[in-house]
């Protein structure tokens, strides 16, 4: 622009500088896990691609260049001109804003899949044809020495992909997978690395990642699963529920400040209606229960816990929601149950939360890896997980609702939702959504790295990745049609 000026940090930040216009949109404060940038000529507005799809205007609004379309998500190309922007999604569907005095907005009906944008003044560009189309960015780390770093891509298109991984712009021997891990790490390790994605069109670079490496035992914040949650009901027909969660961790050593919650009652507080009377929630090891809680009892020490995470403060000492703080939960698999006291019944909210400081964390802390639960979903209802990105930089997360494949031979398991879909909300807007998971080879890849189980490559189940900046997200599951059944839901880190 000639009175706007920003630039892309490294680390994912923009800075911007220039002119500014009364009535104009204020550059945000905070942004972060910015991807890429444009701004427009003349007309001083500018657009920043964060890394989970969503995209930020700022500066001159008038026409409504800068108000970005309600919902817009899985966006993986950005463009400006003097009076309108411009969004390419994964799909390769072009979304067009602002004013339409030249036809820049009349996006042709027939546009075949596109890969790249473009814009100019008044005029739009999109380039076609069967290529990678998406390439999102491998994301900025730091890691302890001697620890294990993992940069990984993910490209999207048509035929097939090779990779060529580079450290500070000199290709790396033998680097030539989606992924790139580098073992016991050294100050020798730390640089620059992107990746050439190359199919049988052409060849796209991502953006470098910068690779910091510290002292072991320095506090990095990496971006993490800090908070898990589940949000379903306990009914006559299914008085409990089961979820699964592990701590721990590639890497990773030493016990973990946990604190698990069953809220019912304290939930009327927040508008839900009805809510289960009197929850128990009883925790596993195997077969064996590590603690349990009926009523929390108002204890400073729970009350100081839930200060300590940002969970919302129950009702009071004597409600009859349930609660257990561990300040050193051995890192493992577990299970928790909660019921209704009594044969109660009603909607209830289960939650892990990590109680590590942010200053205390460092890459060999253990982690909140996963969460999951199995559970009857009626007819036109909703199951939510909600989960929490902390830390100071972006995370790759994996969320599964797996039905057709528990029906299946080696399950065999009966009465499973038939079509189950995903949508993932950040605040109110959904910046994800699957119905068929398609049998991808990135989400393959995905499931393999986690020690998920495979799903049948033409099932309906429903799988998304994606990389998130810090923020709380929630995943929405319902059956297509509004069908129900029983369905897993699982909400994994990436490494």
């Amino acid at each position: 622009s000639d009175r706007l000026s920003v630039a892309l940090k490294a680390d994912g930040t923009v800075v911007r500088w220039g002119a500014t216009f009364a009535g104009a949109i204020a550059f945000p404060t905070g942004l972060s896990g910015v991807t890429a940038i444009a701004s427009s000529g003349g007309a001083a507005h500018a657009l920043a691609l964060k890394a989970d799809g969503t995209v930020v205007a700022w500066g001159s609004n008038t026409l409504g260049k800068a108000t970005v379309p309600v919902g817009l998500s899985n966006v993986v190309a950005i463009a400006t001109g003097n009076s309108h922007s411009l969004a390419l999604k994964a799909d390769g569907t072009v979304v067009a804003w602002g004013s339409n005095t030249s036809g820049q907005l009349n996006i042709p009906p027939s546009l075949p899949r596109a890969y790249a944008l473009a814009a100019g003044g008044s005029s739009s560009f999109a380039l076609t044809g069967p290529r990678v189309y998406l390439l999102a960015p491998p994301q900025a780390q730091t890691v302890a020495a001697g620890g294990t770093a993992t940069i990984s891509v993910t490209a999207t298109g048509s035929g097939t992909f090779t990779y060529q991984w580079r450290k500070d712009g000199v290709a790396i021997p033998g680097a030539t997978a989606n992924a790139l891990s580098l073992a016991n790490v050294s100050a020798a390790n730390a640089a620059a690395y992107d990746v050439a994605v190359t199919d049988a069109t052409g060849t796209l670079t991502s953006f470098p990642a910068r690779l910091t490496v510290v002292p072991a035992g320095t506090p990095t914040n990496p971006g993490r699963l800090i908070n898990l949650s589940i949000l379903t009901s306990v009914t006559a027909a299914d008085p409990l529920f089961t979820l699964g969660t592990v701590l721990g961790g590639a890497g990773t050593s030493g016990a973990k400040p946990l604190l698990v919650r069953a809220a019912g009652p304290s939930l009327s507080q927040l508008g839900v209606g009805g809510p289960l009377a009197d929850p128990k929630l009883e925790m596993f090891s195997g077969q064996t229960v590590v603690s349990a809680n009926d009523n929390w009892g108002g204890t400073a020490a729970l009350s100081t816990a839930f200060a300590q995470v940002g969970a919302f403060p129950y009702t009071g000492g004597t409600s009859r929601d349930a609660a257990v703080y561990n300040a050193g939960q051995a890192a493992g698999n577990y299970t928790v149950q909660v019921s209704g006291v009594g044969g109660a019944t009603g909607p209830v909210i289960a939650e892990l939360y990590d109680a590590t400081a942010s200053g205390a964390f460092t890459t060999t802390t253990p982690r909140l890896v996963n969460v999951s639960v199995l559970k009857q979903i009626g007819a036109g209802e909703t199951l939510t997980a909600g989960f929490v990105v902390g830390g100071a930089t972006a995370k790759q997360v994996l969320i599964r609702a797996v039905g057709p494949t528990l029906g299946a031979a080696p399950f065999s398991i009966p009465g499973v939702m038939a079509d189950p879909k995903l949508d993932l909300f950040s605040g109110q807007a959904v910046i994800n959504a699957n119905d068929n998971w398609g049998g991808g080879g990135t989400l393959a890849t995905a499931f393999a790295s986690v020690g998920a189980f495979a799903l049948g490559s033409a099932s309906k189940d429903a799988a998304i990745l994606v990389m998130l900046a810090p923020g709380n997200y929630t995943a929405q599951v319902n059956g297509v049609s509004g069908t129900g059944g029983l369905t897993l839901v699982e909400v994994y880190e990436v490494p």
